[in-house]
């Protein structure tokens, strides 16, 4: 049953707040003319808000949490002006039994999207439209036991969306379900995956030029809290790259971005990791640069940004959230109405860029966000796809790797080939262990390593780089693929901290190594040596395609080598190697750790200096690398890394071993092959990883094993209904 409409005066709208000087009806009318004349409707959110901006907690039916959380009663309302400038409000739709959120409007203006779960146990978050003149409401989505968020109208009468489809869990914590972009046509069928990310992208929309603008939570062999920059696509999938703050520490997060009309700037809003999806109104201008905070201006009022390296940045009042940008000095904008720090009590202003403002709506008990203008709009340019799904692979090419910052300094010729490795994603949540470092500390789900990897790599093979330091390579698509450049010993000069994805026959280059993209490629008299040559296929490495697991690959070289000298104890509280002179243990033998649940084995626990506690069953290492093992701290800084100031290239294991490390009765033992100290290099410049499959040397209980199948198959099963949509059309 709907609310009764409610009118909030012109007086009452210009002095609501303390801090807001008491206004005149007149200069209230003075203000929001243009606003009065262009749009006569806005329609938001009535609803409270649960979970931190990355933290996209999806409380799906089928999950181990039973719907949680959950918080009943959310409404859409729409607001009209009256002659004297004041607001009616009144309900579109109320639900006091279920939750409503994500809204968007057509580009006629006469339909709303919206995310809606109807209940805690037996529902789940899909998308619906509503036609706003009769009311009536129609189911776009429905797949069970999936959360479908954050719909969006595209300009080709298809719709983004926000999805649990891919079936992933966040690495840094269990109860978080991963959300990757996907399209559907209007009636939810043809359902296709975009984006192929380890942990939640989020707040898409649709910029002046047709591409999709989103914020990518982003870290790979580096910490987790700070990247959370902005990443533009083509609304097919392609040209997947980053347009603001991949390396930075400043903004922590980035988000609720929208293209600024008429305009190459962007509003938005930074916010911190671990908090609510509020912070400072900000215009972001990557003309004016693309990291650590350049380029960034705070509004409403301009003011001198505050550059912080902070995980809970930017959370004292004023907080908005929410923005919709009218022109480059008007906004529509959810702002706190005061209160204790950290407040997520909002209503609905109009505010300028210089911080005037005046009330629409707002209640005393209910937060009001996600003000949108009920007009028609331009429609953004129609893209036409060019995805071919009857091929798995697109094509990098790579104009010049030693152009950009990350191979700055290092010697043309230095690097020989470019390594390609796949990351695998993890389904479901059994175990954890810690990690912490430069960039904080954390949590890790199912791990894969002890304070290393996050996640399983494949390492699908590696492409020659020509002399001219050109590259062209095909790879598979529909995967997360990071590069690491390597040079005539094996060993990795630089890794990229971050991955990217073709779409099937896509072709994708660069210019360099985190080259700026500010900048254009050098124009050259000749084509390059990758070009005159043509595309290759990736070289296998010392095999196939494959999880990279310290069992297989390592154990079986120390086996072969070591173990005849290094038989003795493995670290503990009351052991450390070297302290009484007898050698440390490269045995395989397993070590249980009742907390990761993984098996690891006292070789790898040895290497890593990672040490067993007094009580039992559970490993201690919580820091990054150690000077034997110089790999890459899953806790390192955004920033990009010194050129071979890490990895195989700077491990004293390698040097020992290049010197011939002498056995018990000093003599030189038999060299390891080159195929052997490849793949311990491989083993360092991963971050030591010690299983290649998250199943792999676990000490599960049968129920979680059924759970880790159960999320694998369902997985695995959407999988296949999305590839029954091959092509869209």
């Amino acid at each position: 049953m709907n609310a009764k409409p409610f009118i909030i005066s012109a007086l009452i709208c210009s002095s609501i707040l303390a801090a807001d000087p008491p206004g005149s009806e007149r200069q209230r009318l003075e203000r929001l003319k243009n606003l009065m004349d262009t749009v006569p409707a806005i329609v938001f959110l009535e609803n409270t808000e649960f979970g931190n901006a990355p933290r996209l907690n999806m409380s799906l039916s089928d999950g181990p949490y039973k719907g949680k959380p959950f918080k009943a009663g959310a409404a859409i309302r729409i607001l009209t002006f009256n002659e004297d400038a004041s607001t009616t409000v009144n309900d579109l739709l109320r639900d006091p039994n279920g939750m409503i959120r994500d809204l968007d409007v057509s580009y006629d203006g006469e339909r709303i999207l919206f995310s809606w779960k109807k209940s805690q146990l037996e529902d789940d978050f899909h998308i619906y439209e509503m036609i706003v003149a009769t009311k009536k409401v129609r189911q776009v989505t429905r797949e069970p036991g999936v959360a479908d968020i954050q719909g969006r109208y595209l300009p080709s009468d298809r719709i983004l969306y926000h999805s649990t489809r891919c079936v992933n869990v966040v690495d840094c914590n269990e109860s978080i379900d991963v959300v990757n972009l996907y399209t559907c046509d209007l009636q939810g069928g043809k359902i296709l995956r975009l984006g192929f990310d380890q942990v939640s992208t989020q707040y898409p929309s649709v910029l002046s030029d047709g591409r999709i603008v989103y914020t990518r939570w982003d870290y790979n062999d580096r910490g987790q809290i700070y990247p959370q920059g902005l990443f533009t696509m083509n609304p097919d999938g392609t040209q997947q790259q980053a347009l603001y703050g991949n390396n930075s520490w400043y903004p922590t997060s980035l988000i609720q971005a929208r293209s600024i009309p008429g305009s190459r700037l962007l509003l938005a809003v930074t916010t911190g990791h671990h908090t609510p999806p509020h912070g400072k109104l900000v215009t972001v201008d990557t003309a004016q640069g693309r990291e650590e905070g350049k380029g960034v201006q705070w509004i409403a009022p301009v003011r001198a940004l505050r550059y912080v390296r902070k995980d809970k940045a930017d959370q004292d009042e004023p907080l908005f959230q929410y923005p919709f940008p009218l022109s480059g000095d008007e906004y529509l904008v959810g702002y706190s109405l005061g209160g204790k720090p950290g407040s997520s009590h909002f209503g609905i202003y109009w505010m300028s860029r210089d911080g005037e403002r005046e009330l629409l709506a707002s209640d005393p008990k209910e937060s009001y966000r996600h003000p949108i203008p009920l007009i028609p709009r331009k429609v953004p340019r129609v893209r036409s796809s060019t995805v071919d799904y009857s091929k798995d692979y697109g094509t990098f090419y790579i104009d010049n790797i030693y152009a950009g910052e990350g191979l700055r300094g290092v010697a043309r010729g230095t690097v020989k080939s470019l390594r390609v490795i796949a990351l695998d994603f993890r389904p479901a949540a059994v175990g954890q262990n810690f990690n912490r470092g430069e960039a904080g500390s954390a949590r890790v789900c199912t791990p894969v390593s002890i304070c290393a990897a996050w996640d399983v790599k494949r390492v699908l093979g590696e492409a020659k780089v020509y002399e001219d330091g050109s590259a062209a390579f095909n790879a598979p698509a529909r995967t997360a693929l990071y590069f690491q450049a390597i040079d005539g010993k094996g060993h990795a000069v630089q890794s990229m901290r971050s991955w990217v994805t073709l779409m099937p026959g896509e072709t994708y280059s660069c210019i360099g190594c985190h080259e700026d993209k500010n900048t254009a490629p050098v124009t050259h008299e000749k084509r390059s040596l990758a070009m005159k040559s043509g595309v290759q296929e990736l070289k296998l490495f010392h095999g196939p395609a494959r999880g990279f697991s310290f069992i297989k690959e390592i154990q079986p070289i120390f086996d072969k080598h070591c173990v005849r000298c290094h038989s003795g104890k493995v670290y503990t509280e009351d052991f450390r190697p070297g302290k009484d002179g007898k050698s440390f243990s490269l045995l395989g033998k397993p070590v249980n750790d009742r907390m990761a649940k993984r098996a690891w084995s006292e070789s790898y626990l040895s290497l890593l200096q990672a040490m067993e506690s007094k009580d039992g069953g559970r490993i201690k290492r919580y820091t990054g690398s150690n000077t034997f093992i110089n790999w890459l701290s899953p806790q390192g800084g955004p920033t990009v890394r010194e050129p071979g100031s890490f990895g195989a290239k700077a491990s004293r294991m390698i040097e020992i071993l290049e010197k011939q490390h002498p056995d018990r009765d000093g003599k030189p033992r038999t060299d390891l092959s080159h195929e052997e100290m490849a793949i311990i290099s491989c083993w360092i410049d991963l971050a030591v990883p010690f299983v290649g499959d998250y199943r792999e040397a676990n000490i599960w209980t049968q129920s979680e094993l059924a759970w880790y199948q159960h999320q694998l198959s369902k997985q695995q099963r959407l999988l296949r209904s999305e590839s029954k949509s091959y092509p869209p059309e």
